[in-house]
């Protein structure tokens, strides 16, 4: 049993410098129907496999929905190392009466998720096909119907897996110290 242990820790040290992914976020884009008025103080931040955008000023009280209180953004994604099977996004914000969200939520071919919300917190999450890029849009719309609607924090979480030859790498390293254990043996 010891030799196995050492084994599979030999193999992990001889694969994980190879399979360290990195991902790289932007450019980020983001645009109103305000004249600017909701991007005021918007800040956009990443770590790791998350993005997230802050936007402080995105709120409207009273309007009744009108104008459509509009704000777009857009962002890309580039992995390294592994590959992006699909990406959680999850909306933040605060809604009082009957006021409510609307979302477009678009990541590359994958199906585009739409909806509304009316809650502090909203999450969804968007299958893709396994890729290296990744290109995401969303469009978000406040309805006050006359009382105070607010969208405060957007993030987006990447879902990756190691890439095949990554796999394929490991098990040979595997194999490689059990065949010098089993000729040791001899």
């Amino acid at each position: 049993m010891k030799w196995l242990i050492t084994t599979v820790s030999l193999a992990l040290l001889m694969v994980i410098p190879a399979a360290g992914s990195t991902i790289t976020w932007g450019p980020a884009s983001l645009s109103d129907d305000n004249g600017g008025n909701f991007l005021a103080g918007a800040t956009f931040m990443t770590s790791g496999s998350t993005a997230t955008f802050t936007l402080p000023s995105f709120h409207t009280s009273g309007t009744f929905g009108f104008p459509s209180n509009e704000v777009d953004l857009g962002v890309s994604a580039l992995i390294s190392g592994d590959a992006i099977t699909g990406v959680q996004f999850t909306y933040f914000g605060s809604f009082t009466g009957s006021a409510f969200a609307q979302f477009l939520q678009t990541a590359d071919a994958a199906p585009t998720a739409t909806g509304t919300f009316a809650s502090g917190s909203f999450s969804g999450f968007i299958p893709l096909s396994s890729a290296t890029t990744l290109n995401l849009t969303t469009r978000l719309n406040l309805f006050d119907e006359g009382f105070n609607a607010a969208i405060t924090r957007i993030d987006f979480s990447l879902q990756t897996i190691p890439e095949p030859a990554t796999i394929m790498l490991f098990g040979s390293a595997l194999a490689a110290i059990v065949a010098l254990k089993i000729r040791r043996r001899r």
